[in-house]
């Protein structure tokens, strides 16, 4: 298997501030694994309808204000099931458009997953188009999308810690890319990784094309911090069949 250089690595590590910051507490405490939508975004209460506070509903109640939330969740795993897309976090991926930090609030696994398999998935897991974001134990896993499968990142912040980001799925016909995590997007686009695992991702490219960033693709020279953390095992396959011959410009295969 091929192994490609990371590329763009800082030396300082980036962090997030958190910071007070709407008009509504700025800790969400999720306590149920459904997926399931925030009755009324925006209104300052997370309440999915007949449930309770959601992630999904946790998601799009940080995103309805300024400032630094911290969405803490408990032990379980989280399986996104609402198939579509938008930009709300409504369906499909969680779309996050604000700064927020989101929390394993226990001991155990907190598994954030898009589906039962990657092949399964019904998306990407985080979409990450805004702000200053933080992940803490967790594990991200079983995403499906042609472009970070497990994270996409754009023109934002991500920051990861003790995170790992593990079995997703980079999958189209061309130009698939990013099958943990995908960079791009004007600054203050960056990455940081602490403590953390990009493993067993893979590119699944069809009819024979290109494919980049079977692990983490960065788009440009935006910057990666990595410290003490690992990016390895993560794989190409090409038709079918496990290979690196279209595997370019890849960071962590």
């Amino acid at each position: 298997m091929r192994r490609c250089t990371v590329v763009a690595v800082a030396a300082a590590v980036t962090t997030c501030a958190l910071s007070a910051g709407g008009v509504h507490a700025e800790q969400l405490w999720v306590r149920f694994l459904s997926d399931a939508v925030d009755t009324v975004p925006g209104d300052g209460y997370c309440i999915a309808a007949d449930i309770g506070c959601t992630l999904r509903a946790a998601v799009q109640e940080a995103n309805a204000f300024p400032g630094t939330d911290t969405i803490n969740i408990l032990p379980g795993t989280y399986r996104l099931q609402i198939p579509g897309a938008d930009e709300a976090a409504a369906a499909g991926d969680l779309d996050v458009t604000d700064s927020v930090t989101i929390r394993c609030d226990g001991a155990e696994p907190c598994i954030v997953e898009a589906g039962a398999s990657a092949n399964l998935g019904i998306d990407r897991v985080f979409d990450i188009r805004s702000g200053a974001v933080r992940l803490e134990n967790l594990t991200v896993r079983h995403g499906n999308a042609p472009i970070g499968a497990g994270i996409q990142v754009v023109g934002a912040e991500l920051a990861l810690a003790g995170v790992r980001v593990t079995s997703n799925w980079a999958s189209g016909t061309s130009n698939v890319a990013g099958g943990g995590i995908s960079l791009s997007g004007s600054p203050p686009g960056r990455l940081t990784l602490t403590d953390s695992q990009v493993t067993d991702n893979d590119l699944v490219v069809r009819n024979g094309r290109d494919g980049y960033g079977a692990g983490i693709r960065v788009f440009g020279e935006l910057p990666i911090d990595i410290v003490r953390s690992e990016i390895r095992d993560n794989g190409v396959v090409l038709m079918g069949r496990r290979g690196s011959s279209r595997a370019a410009g890849c960071t962590g295969t």
